[in-house]
Parts: structure tokens; C-alpha cells; sequence
């Protein structure tokens, strides 16, 4: 099969392609006439048969960078079309780039009739063209040859196909790097274990985050860090990591230009914009020290092989970058920002805290798939909507979708836009075990979607905003209002105001950091005839992401039982300290570094002040507080969200994936810390896993109204150490997701998605029906009152196994459906209960309307 993927398109060479691509094109030329926002024009191109796939031409007008808005006007032209299987060629007259995407829906059965309702829209594109990197699409699309089937057809298209490929290179580069199974080259280290690992896992994360920094141009088109500093052809500058990699994170990221070192005030490095020492901040554990002389970091302390960064970057010249950030539905299959985070979720599960043996079983971390993390924050922000605005459920619904149907939305009125605006401005969300931050970001990107939706011109958000900030940061919000950088005004106020999270490794409060930077620079206005090139320093988030045992509670109420007046009823001292928060967030240079010391120096006062007035029962607490730095790079062994965030009556949201560590493990590993837990949490009795204190722990911190949304294993419905949770929560349970046959986690765990509402109601249970395409395929209401602590799992069982196996089953929809071979007889007796009518005829049956 020969066809160059990195020519411009053209439509006779993609045709002949196409003969040779898919099994039975047949060729079909014309003109489609369809009303759109961002066409110039539509054809048709032809149709497979066998796969039931039309193929379609679109030729955008203007930038193919309006991701969403193209989709959308895509996926209108298939229901148009009636087709819901199509390969799409999108390309501009402005650019040589084109994408081919695979877009694909699910029609739906309404009244006893098939109605083109789209459920489940997926766009999934390769970018392509003269200046696009081909190997991953040149590997699945061409070297593979000629598609057999629509299943063969699809894992072409499989983003998770090719996030494996690369976390697998990158994996096996980060276990040659720490000279894992004696594999060279090795990284020259002070020490090993632990430190070595995370310092690995840094060192990743910081090239790969300056990787990003290439993809993101300016007004006149010029990098925030130029190929001339970072890449293939760099690295073959001799001692690459000292003289090049180390300056450019600490001395030129880290500091403003007229602070550099003065040969990188000018040049490749002076054109590098200054972002903020919180993330390029040298740690003691990066054994950094920079040598004036020769103008590179000291090669005494640690040694990073070139031939190892050469592969490493070799790697990473061979697939494409994106900094726009991927949906579940709209998904490019290139590297972009929601990918670093899953990498180091998998890197990080390798790595024992204690220990700093690579296995994942001590830290029971696995990453969450985008869709369950949307469908996961799309139900809590719908619940803290519908408790703090009283707007009808329907129309909040609507907020979520992206729009793919026939526009005819519940749209809000003027008031009901002002309620939303307002509550979103003022929501708190707490992940308490956030690894790399895949929930905060995607509650961050849910509520900009939002926000995009019924606050367009970004009116009202900037009000909201401008109430109760600094100047600094006024000023900042002003600017970028008046340059209409709209989503970065948001994504600011949503990371200043509600996200908060937690994890016991140092590492992953730091990959959850650079999550949230990546995000903002993702909306940076460059302008290279500005001040640091436009870049307005990032913000700091130690008080965001904080490092400590999220299920290690201060002992407070203990200590309010033996003094009159106690830590948190020293108003004064509470409100400077949420002074200093709020300045130190917007805060740089020397300011930084102010602020840091007045709030240890304001911390420590309000202990002295305590222990002076209150001379029992204190010494315990105070030593814990005292241990508490926040702008340390150590985890903290206790968790308390007032001194920390300053969150004193509760968070609105708590969602997250708790880890998965059993009994077993915790009993061999720590048996003092279980036995510990036990007698904090009444839920953990008998042979409980890690995270059942998790749940009561997220139930604990919610405030009124509050929800918790987890995902976890489902043993706790029905085993005898999940009575005490069972009856802990019956009354706030809200809703339960049967997974049925998703295989999420590959973690040996059949798990679940529940609901907890801090306020207990007689309302129904909502049950949901997850297909393995992450569809809700059924909903059903349960009474509470069938709620039985001895056994949830009863109200699971209702044949869902055999309702996603029908589900999957049927790839025609017409007035019958005709099945062939996917149950047995016995299995189709059960099916019929659960649609309809069945009619065996030996291996195949009839399912009635």
C-alpha cells in the first residue's frame, strides 16, 4: 500500500487510497449540501459496505484548530446523512495540515422506532500533512495494510493503542535511566531507592513539560523554547544534561531575565519566557548547583548519560505534540497534556514510598480512563448545581453535552446564567488522593465547558472574579478580559478558588502541579514585543496540591474537650493566614519569598500563642503542626484541610479513585499503621481494604450539601468487613454504577462508581448501566428502603452482563433485530425478559419491537 501521509491532501491520491485501504469501496462523488458554522464545503466520497462506513471530505474555513466546533458541525452532517460510522478528511485552504478522524455514534431505539439520536459521539484523528509527525499513523494505517474489518478498523484508530506504545518506550527508557534488572546506561545518583526513582520521574516530567513548550508558538509563530535548545539535534552537545537541560530549568525557566546568569540573557535561552520557580524550583533531592564559570550545573553530584537523553528525545521527536487538550469526545491521536498525567500515574505506581521498590502494589495507584473521570464529575457538578441554583434538572444536563444533536437545547434565561456563574465561582472540590491530578484537571475543564456555554463573552465570570482579589491579580484578570483570553481567566479563577488535593508521594502532588500549569499555558497569550514575551508568571500551588497522609486526622476535638479556646477560634490568626494564601498564590521573585517567611512566621505565633494560654493537652497537635512546611518538598504525616487550605466548613465536591491496597498487603507492609486506622474509622472492621477508610474519610470532609463521587472495587456491597460501611452510608447513598464488563484498571478488582450525599434524603437510588464502551445503556430507579446493609449487591444483579452482551451484539438497527450466535438458548430466555419478546431459532433468535 503506498500513499505519503505528509503530503497536503488531495483528493484523486486519497481515493486511490482508499481502494487499497478499505475491503468493497465503492467510489461516489458529489456535493453535500449542509448549513454550517465552519465549512466551506461538504462531499461525499463513497461507502464500504462491509464496514457500513460512508467516507466524507470537509474543507474547514480557516484554522482546523476549532476542534470542537468542527466536530460538532461533522457529526451534524453524518445525522443529516443518517450515518453513524464515517472517515472524514478535514482540511483548510490555510494550512497544509489535514486530519483524517474516524467519527463514530450510536442510533437509538425511542418509541418502538429508530430515532438518529446521537449517543456516545467519538471523533478519533491523526494530524497530518507536511509538517505533522507520520510514524504512528504510517505504522497503523499503512504498514498494516488493508482494514479486514470495523474492528480492525477501530484499533487503527485507538488512542489507547498508542498511549501504550509510547508509556511502554517510555516505561522501559525510565527503567534503564534507574538501572532497573542491571540495565545500562545507569543514572550516576548520591543515593538509590526512593530518591533515584522520583529524581527519574522528575527528570521526565520536566522534559516532556519543555516537549509541550515547543508546541506553543507565539503571535509571529516563535516557540516558547526553541529546537535549537530541545531536541534530537541539541542533545549531541557533550554533557547535554549539565550544560544545557540544567540551566534551562533553574537558571532561565525558574528566574526572570534581568536575574539570570548573564550569557542567558540573550540568545536561544534569553527568548525563553520566565515562568515561575514553583516548578523549576531546584529541590535538594535534584542535587543541583550551578557553576558560574562554565556556566552549567556541577557534574559532581549526579551524571545523566547522553546516549540515554538521546534516546529519550529520539523517543519524542518521533510522535506528534499537542497542547490543545483532548475530550472524551473529541480525541487526537498525538501526545497532549492529559497524557503526561497518565504517564506518571503509571510511573509513579512503581515506585514504594517507603521502600522505593518499583511494584504498584504498595501504592494500589491506577489511572482512571478520561470517560469515567467525566461521567464521574459531570454527575457531582450536576448535583452542586441543582443544590445551589434550583435550575431544572434537564437544562443542567444540557450544560455538559457538546452540543451534537440538533441544537434544540434547554438553554438558561439571564437569572438562571447568573445562579450558575455565581455558584461556579465559589464551588470547593477536594480529590484527597489525587496522584497525578486527572480529577482536579477534568472537573477544571468541565466547568470552563461550561462556563463556555452560558457565559460566552465571559461577562459574568469576570464580575465574579474581580470581587475579593488582590490588585495584582486584578490587574492580570483586566488584561486578559480585555485581550478576550476568556478561557484563561477562567482556568486561573477555577485553580485559585476550588480545586484542592492530596497524596501521600511528594512526586505526584508535583506531577498534579504541572497538570495545572500545563493547562494554563495551554491558554497563554504570546506576544514576543511584550514583557516576557506576554507569559504572566504561573501561580503556585503549594496551598493547590499538598503532600501528606490524607487519612491521618488531627486529634482537634480531643483537644477542644481540655481548653476554652482552640487553634482555629484565633480569628486574627486565621484571617492572615488566609491572607497569605491568597497573596502568595499570584506571588513571584522576592515577594515569593516574603510571603513564604511571614506565613511560617504567622503559623508559628498562632502555636506559641496556643501553648502559652493553653498549657495541657496541646503537645501532641502542636508538634504535628509545627512539622507542617508547605513549601518544603516533603509529604506530611497528617492531613487537616483547615490548616492547610483553609477550607474550614467542608468542600461542596469530593471525588477521586482511593487506592486499592488489600488487607493483605497493609498487613505484611504496616501493620501499626492499619492497626492505627482501625481505631480512627468505625468502617474499618474486619479485613478491610485501604479504601474503605478512604470513603469515610471523603464523607468526613464534605460540607452542606456536599457529594462524594468515588470509584472503587465492589467487594464492599456484599463481604462481611463492608457491613460497617454498608451501614454507614445507606440513608446518603445516591447512586451506584454497575461497570459490568468494563475492564477499567486491569487491577483484579471488579469496580464500581457511587454517589454520597452529605444530606440524607428518601429519595430513590439511581442505578446506571455502564457498557464497556463507556455508554449508559440502561438507568433504572431503585426505593431506598430495598437498601439492605447485609448485601448491596443484589440490587446490581439484574442481568446487566446479558443486557451489554445484547447491547454489543447488535450492529444494524432495522425492525427487527437479528441476532446471530452471540447467547445461548438459556441465556436468550433471560435476555427476552429484558427486551420485550425473544423467539429462539436454533443458534440464532428474533428480538421483537
Amino acid at each position: 500500500m503506498s500513499f505519503d501521509l505528509t503530503n497536503r491532501y488531495d483528493q484523486s491520491s486519497f481515493l486511490d487510497f482508499m481502494k487499497d485501504f478499505l475491503p468493497d469501496f465503492q467510489r461516489d462523488v458529489r456535493d453535500v449540501s449542509e448549513e454550517s458554522r465552519s465549512f466551506e464545503n461538504a462531499m461525499y466520497l463513497g461507502i464500504s459496505q462491509k464496514l457500513d462506513l460512508q467516507v466524507f471530505e470537509i474543507t474547514v474555513a480557516g484554522s482546523l484548530s476549532k476542534r470542537i466546533t468542527i466536530a460538532s458541525d461533522a457529526f451534524r452532517l453524518m445525522r443529516s446523512s443518517a450515518s453513524y460510522r464515517a472517515l472524514i478528511i478535514f482540511h483548510s485552504a490555510d494550512t497544509n495540515e489535514w486530519r483524517l478522524s474516524l467519527m463514530t455514534c450510536s442510533p437509538k431505539l425511542e418509541d418502538g422506532k429508530v430515532t438518529f439520536r446521537f449517543s456516545n459521539p467519538r471523533r478519533y484523528s491523526y494530524l497530518l500533512g507536511p509538517d505533522a509527525k507520520v510514524a504512528t499513523p504510517t505504522k497503523f494505517l499503512i504498514n498494516s495494510g488493508k482494514i479486514k474489518d470495523y474492528e480492525d478498523l477501530q484499533k487503527r484508530f485507538s488512542v489507547e493503542v498508542v498511549n501504550n506504545e509510547f508509556y511502554r518506550a517510555i516505561s522501559h527508557l525510565y527503567d534503564e535511566l534507574v538501572g532497573a534488572g542491571g540495565a545500562l546506561p545507569k543514572l550516576i545518583y548520591p543515593s538509590q531507592g526512593e530518591e533515584s526513582n522520583q529524581f527519574a520521574v522528575r527528570l521526565i516530567g520536566r522534559i516532556v513539560f519543555c516537549w509541550f513548550l515547543r508546541e506553543k508558538r507565539s503571535n509571529t509563530g516563535v516557540p516558547l523554547i526553541k529546537k535549537e535548545l530541545l531536541s534530537l539535534t541539541a542533545v549531541d552537545n557533550k554533557n547535554y544534561y549539565h550544560n544545557v537541560l540544567a540551566p534551562l530549568f533553574f537558571e532561565v525557566l525558574n528566574k526572570p531575565i534581568e536575574r539570570r546568569p548573564e550569557t542567558f540573557q540573550s540568545g536561544n535561552m534569553g527568548e525563553v519566557p520566565y515562568l515561575n520557580g514553583g516548578l523549576f524550583s531546584p529541590q535538594p533531592e535534584d542535587f543541583y548547583k550551578f557553576d558560574p564559570i562554565s556556566n552549567s550545573s556541577s557534574k559532581e553530584l549526579v551524571e545523566i548519560p547522553d546516549s540515554w537523553l538521546r534516546s529519550f528525545l529520539e523517543l519524542l521527536e518521533t510522535y506528534h505534540f499537542t497542547v490543545d487538550e483532548n475530550t472524551s469526545v473529541d480525541v487526537e491521536l498525538s501526545i497532549d497534556p492529559e497524557m503526561l498525567g497518565r504517564i506518571f500515574e503509571n510511573l509513579l505506581a512503581r515506585i514504594n514510598p517507603e521502600t522505593g521498590e518499583t511494584v504498584r502494589k504498595s501504592t494500589g495507584s491506577f489511572y482512571t480512563p478520561r470517560e469515567i473521570v467525566e461521567y464521574m464529575v459531570n454527575e457531582s457538578l450536576c448535583h452542586y448545581l441543582l443544590s445551589h441554583t434550583g435550575i431544572q434538572e434537564e437544562k443542567l444536563r444540557s450544560l455538559f453535552s457538546y452540543d451534537f444533536n440538533d441544537g434544540s437545547q434547554d438553554f438558561l434565561d439571564d437569572e438562571e446564567r447568573q445562579k450558575a456563574v455565581r455558584a461556579l465561582s465559589k464551588v470547593k472540590i477536594l480529590d484527597p488522593a489525587c496522584g497525578s491530578g486527572a480529577f482536579p484537571i477534568g472537573i477544571l475543564q468541565k466547568i470552563v465547558h461550561i462556563l463556555q456555554r452560558i457565559d460566552p463573552d465571559s461577562k459574568l465570570w469576570f464580575e465574579n472574579q474581580m470581587r475579593n482579589t488582590s490588585p495584582e491579580v486584578r490587574n492580570l484578570i483586566e488584561r486578559e478580559f480585555a485581550n478576550k483570553n476568556f478561557d484563561y481567566i477562567r482556568k486561573l479563577g477555577v485553580i485559585r478558588e476550588s480545586i484542592f488535593g492530596v497524596d501521600i508521594q511528594t512526586i505526584a502532588t508535583e506531577i498534579a502541579r504541572l497538570r495545572c500549569f500545563l493547562t494554563l499555558i495551554v491558554d497563554e497569550r504570546i506576544n514576543d514585543k511584550e514583557e516576557n514575551r506576554g507569559v504572566y508568571p504561573l501561580p503556585n500551588l503549594d496551598f493547590k496540591f499538598v503532600t501528606a497522609n490524607t487519612l491521618l486526622k488531627l486529634d482537634m476535638q480531643k483537644m477542644q474537650k481540655t481548653a476554652q479556646q482552640g487553634l482555629f477560634e484565633d480569628q486574627s490568626g486565621i484571617d492572615e493566614l488566609k491572607r497569605l494564601r491568597d497573596d502568595y498564590f499570584d506571588s513571584h521573585n522576592n515577594e515569593r519569598d516574603s510571603l513564604k517567611l511571614q506565613f511560617l512566621q504567622a503559623q508559628n505565633q498562632m502555636l506559641q500563642n496556643m501553648i502559652r494560654n493553653h498549657s495541657h493537652g496541646y503537645s501532641g497537635v502542636t508538634e504535628k503542626l509545627s512539622t507542617w512546611d508547605p513549601f518544603s518538598n516533603k509529604s506530611t504525616g497528617w492531613f487537616d484541610s483547615e490548616w492547610m487550605f483553609g477550607v474550614s466548613d467542608g468542600f461542596d465536591i469530593v471525588l477521586g479513585n482511593p487506592p486499592y491496597v488489600d488487607s493483605e498487603t497493609m498487613v505484611n507492609d504496616d501493620k501499626e499503621f492499619r492497626s492505627h486506622l482501625s481505631k480512627l474509622y468505625k468502617t474499618a472492621k474486619g479485613n478491610w481494604d485501604l479504601y474503605i477508610p478512604f470513603i469515610e474519610l471523603g464523607f468526613s470532609q464534605l460540607g452542606d450539601k456536599g457529594l462524594l463521587t468515588y470509584i472503587t472495587p465492589n467487594k464492599w456491597f456484599s463481604v462481611d468487613y463492608g457491613k460497617a460501611l454498608r451501614t454507614y452510608i445507606v440513608g446518603s447513598i445516591t447512586r451506584l454504577v454497575n461497570l459490568g464488563s468494563v475492564n477499567v484498571f486491569d487491577a483484579g478488582n471488579n469496580p464500581t462508581v457511587f454517589s454520597l450525599c452529605k444530606s440524607k434524603t428518601n429519595l430513590d437510588v439511581t442505578i446506571d448501566v455502564m457498557s464497556s464502551e463507556y455508554e449508559i445503556i440502561e438507568t433504572r430507579k431503585i426505593s431506598r428502603s430495598t437498601l439492605d446493609p447485609d448485601n448491596f449487591e443484589i440490587i446490581l444483579s439484574k442481568n446487566t452482563a446479558l443486557l451489554e452482551k445484547f447491547h454489543s451484539a447488535n450492529s444494524k438497527i432495522s425492525d427487527y433485530f437479528l441476532v446471530q450466535n452471540p447467547f445461548t438458548v438459556s441465556e436468550a430466555y433471560l435476555v427476552k425478559d429484558l427486551i420485550h419478546e425473544a423467539i429462539i431459532v436454533e443458534d440464532s433468535f428474533k428480538f421483537c419491537n
